[in-house]
């Protein structure tokens, strides 16, 4: 008894190697031709540094951002120095270039307005911030190069501000209602009831309690139409307001597979409600920037919420890398996880193209019904997260109007 692992086995009959036709061997070589037909959607970027150094190369950017509202920018991993280090590095050319003065992150929304502190004026530590908004992947010097360099350019005035459209955790949304309703011995009562509720939201064994959720998702709703009473700014109203939403987006996870992307769709929609003139860069995995649901995912994605509300207003980058190392975390231990070259995956394709990283131009390539496609959207393209295992998806061309290929990387660098 038990399990033999076969590798590279073949089937031939008669000396000859039976090939089947219903699975067809994955592609692992383009041709000359391919080459040549895909290199003319393919735009060569000099680094993935932020060095200083010449820009030219991402001038490509206006053409292919136009006028649009929104750019999320994706990653395929949530440890990868030189795709952090790339979209800091475009990040910084639209702000300075297309003037984009909002960025959005994949955290939570009241945590991440906090970095304004810093970035804007200066004040408290980037370190404690960047740990108050809880995620681990953005817990490195990558992040921190790009907050300073935010510090650095609002210096003469507020140029970009730092954002969040996450709702992963319930404390802070609160701890700031609880700031809001304070005389009121009726609406305190209410707001403890509320937070007595969170606190048990989620039973021994991590799963979330939806009798609770609807407890608590009641007293949201009578503690709303008390907020409609309440003398406050207009500004503090929104906040309040949003506070109850960010509160209502959470407990809706025990019932709604789409709860996170929807409404982190639904906080970057209310950001640009705020400021209608705005340009928008978002952070965030590829799964959540991606204009179409992955066949590997049970839910819609924060890019296909924005597609339907904004159209061509939502442009996405994904990006895909061919060899190297991520950071990977299982349980409380962080590590340095091998991408390795995977034949078959359209990474190992794009690598043959001799580009250390580029953009290719998928946009495009649907306009013009590219023969490319035919080929491209067949092949599986890793998606990794926060652990090492990977996940393989099809349809590139239907998920980002644009892709990022970088061959070599090196694991994020955590601060310790």
């Amino acid at each position: 008894k038990g399990t033999a692992w076969f590798d590279n086995i073949e089937l031939r009959i008669d000396g000859i190697r039976y090939e089947d036709k219903a699975i067809p061997a994955p592609k692992t070589e383009l041709s000359d031709r391919e080459k040549k037909e895909l290199r003319r959607y393919v735009y060569p970027l000099r680094t993935c540094e932020s060095d200083g150094g010449d820009t030219q190369d991402l001038d490509i950017l206006r053409q292919l951002v136009g006028d649009c509202k929104v750019v999320g920018l994706g990653e395929n991993t949530h440890g990868t120095s030189e795709v952090f280090k790339m979209k800091d590095r475009i990040i910084r050319y639209l702000a300075e270039n297309c003037g984009f003065d909002i960025f959005a992150l994949e955290a939570n929304m009241p945590e991440c307005y906090q970095l304004n502190n810093y970035t804007v004026g200066g004040i408290d530590n980037p370190i404690r911030l960047l740990i108050g908004i809880y995620m681990w992947p953005w817990r490195t010097h990558e992040m921190l190069n790009m907050i300073e360099w935010m510090k650095a350019f609002n210096a003469s005035e507020p140029r970009i501000t730092f954002t969040g459209v996450d709702m992963q955790v319930y404390t802070a949304p609160l701890r700031l209602l609880q700031r809001t309703f304070t005389k009121d011995e009726s609406e305190k009562y209410l707001v403890s009831e509320i937070a007595r509720n969170l606190r048990h939201i989620y039973t021994e064994d991590y799963q979330f309690d939806t009798e609770l959720a609807k407890k608590a998702d009641a007293d949201l709703t009578v503690l709303e139409l008390r907020l409609k009473q309440k003398k406050l700014t207009p500004m503090q109203h929104a906040w309040a307001q949003r506070n109850i939403e960010l509160l209502h987006q959470f407990l809706s996870q025990g019932e709604d597979l789409d709860w996170r992307d929807k409404g982190m769709a639904n906080n970057l929609l209310w950001i640009m409600q705020q400021n209608p003139d705005a340009r928008i860069a978002i952070w965030a995995h590829n799964a959540h920037i991606s204009r179409s649901q992955s066949k590997t995912s049970s839910s819609r994605p924060m890019g296909a919420f924005l597609k339907d509300s904004l159209a061509d207003d939502f442009r996405s980058f994904g990006f895909v890398c061919f060899e190297g190392e991520f950071t990977a975390k299982k349980g409380p231990q962080y590590f340095p996880a091998i991408l390795k070259p995977e034949p078959g995956t359209l990474e190992y394709l794009l690598e043959q193209l001799n580009e250390p990283q580029f953009i290719l131009n998928l946009k495009k390539m649907r306009e013009e019904k590219a023969h490319a496609l035919q080929w491209i959207d067949k092949q599986v393209f890793r998606a990794i997260g926060a652990n090492p295992d990977v996940v393989y998806d099809t349809r590139v061309s239907d998920m980002f109007d644009y892709l990022i290929f970088i061959r070599n990387t090196l694991a994020s660098h955590m601060i310790q």
